[in-house]
């Protein structure tokens, strides 16, 4: 569908689908460490789960990580690179495993810490 909506090769289709799978792997990290972070544990008719700073901290830093984990494919793709689109594949996915890591471990740190101070 990519190759023929946008003209793209299948290469450059197949990263497509391999980063939406990384920037589903950083928004599953992000969101735990801002849901855990920024807890809303209140019992009201509609609860949000998670303040409103909270939700926009989390757009911003998600919008800002995806974006450092596709600089390489977005220069490769606008601006052509002196690499081939696999190893600018290879360098996309390392920074975005970086960062899920990073939000992941962040987030398993908060989340001991929310859970130590909860009352049993």
């Amino acid at each position: 569908v990519f190759s023929i909506a946008f003209g793209l090769g299948p290469n450059a289709a197949t990263t497509l689908l391999v980063l939406n799978f990384e920037v589903s792997c950083i928004s599953v990290g992000v969101g735990l460490y801002f849901g855990s972070r920024y807890p809303e544990l209140s019992e009201k008719p509609r609860s949000s789960y998670i303040t409103g700073t909270g939700m926009l901290l989390a757009f911003f830093v998600f919008g800002a990580s995806v974006l450092i984990s596709a600089s390489p494919f977005i220069q490769y793709f606008f601006w052509g690179a002196p690499l081939a689109i696999y190893p600018v594949l290879a360098l996309s996915l390392v920074l975005g495993l970086a960062v899920s890591i990073l939000f992941s471990w962040l987030a398993k740190k908060q989340f001991r810490r929310l859970f130590c101070e909860m009352p049993l």
